[in-house]
């Protein structure tokens, strides 16, 4: 078994099962006595781990689904983004999840846009069609993720929809809270609270308490934030939240249909659909699930998202215009 260099991988390991491989037993022990002698040195290993994305081949498929959209283009701090748009009426924005790309939600696009709905889905940066992270190839953060949706909204909105899977929802939470307004929200197997799975991470690859606080300490600085910012939980407490709602599967095992419900028991207009069976990324295909995200932003699609006051909505930049 292969240990790749990336949190995706490691942190979303099963806790539970059989023993793990020697591979990941090696890597422990080598944590844990480098970083009795240096801790510094192994918080900048830890760092890595959690800020690389899993490297995921596209497809043909794919490929063609994405140039079948309009060509979106934005900056986003250092990075060049890019996006696509299909269909006309009021704008529902998509964000793939962590180590993904938009492509990835071609169910969830298609069925939006056959509802009536204009679609902006961009990728992340670090991410399929975009350029590098500000942090350098084969990096990322969630930061950027909610940047993304912060700079697209003021491109291309006002927004009606705001939709998004797994890490991108966590970002999605991140950017209302930065100023992001939309009047439906819909959370697909959200990532509630970072910090738990980076307790899991700790285990699982035997870092000290001590190499923990110096690397999460730096991310903190260098990124200008606090990691509660990131606990989707917390989120109505510090700006209103609109209607929302969580679909998240009971036999996820990238992140526990517990994140949905807790996010879901948090969010004072939220409701749950629960699944059986389809797991993290089968949500996005489901026809039932898709099915009840259609009818839940039909519900108020007839009436204009607000914009922010004082702000015009804009056309952004369409690359080849």
């Amino acid at each position: 078994m292969e240990i790749a260099m990336n949190a995706t991988t490691i942190m979303l390991a099963p806790s539970k099962g059989p023993r793990p491989p020697r591979q990941l037993l090696a890597l422990r022990l080598a944590h844990r006595v480098l970083g009795a002698v240096a801790p510094g040195v192994t918080s900048l290993v830890a760092e890595r781990f959690w800020f690389t994305p899993p490297a995921r081949r596209s497809n043909a498929g794919i490929e063609a689904f994405l140039d079948s959209g309009e060509l979106l283009q934005l900056r986003v701090g250092c990075a060049h983004v890019e996006g696509r748009a299909w269909g006309e009426g009021p704008v529902a924005l998509v964000m793939h999840g962590w180590g993904s790309e938009s492509g990835r939600l071609q169910a969830v696009i298609e069925a939006l846009v056959a509802n009536g709905m204009r679609v902006v889905a961009f990728d992340a940066p670090g991410h399929g069609r975009s350029g590098p992270s500000e942090w350098g190839p084969r990096r990322a953060h969630l930061l950027e993720f909610g940047r993304t949706l912060l700079a697209a909204e003021h491109a291309f909105g006002p927004l009606h929809a705001l939709v998004a899977h797994s890490g991108g929802c966590t970002a999605a939470a991140w950017a209302m809270q930065q100023g992001l307004r939309t009047r439906r929200v819909v959370l697909l197997a959200p990532l509630a609270r970072p910090m738990d799975y980076a307790a899991r991470f700790q285990r699982l690859l035997g870092f000290s308490d001590a190499v923990m606080r110096r690397w999460l300490g730096r991310a903190e600085r260098r990124l200008g934030f606090a990691w509660d910012e990131l606990d989707m939980r917390l989120t109505p407490s510090r700006v209103p939240v609109p209607p929302t709602l969580v679909v998240h599967d009971r036999d996820d095992t990238d992140t526990p249909w517990t994140d949905g419900e807790a996010v879901a028991e948090h969010w004072p207009d939220a409701r749950l659909l629960s699944t059986q069976g389809l797991g993290h990324r089968g949500v996005l295909k489901d026809a039932g699930v898709l099915a009840e995200l259609a009818a839940f932003l039909r519900a108020s699609a007839a009436v204009d998202a607000l914009p922010a006051p004082g702000r015009e909505p804009s056309q952004g930049r369409r690359a080849g215009r």
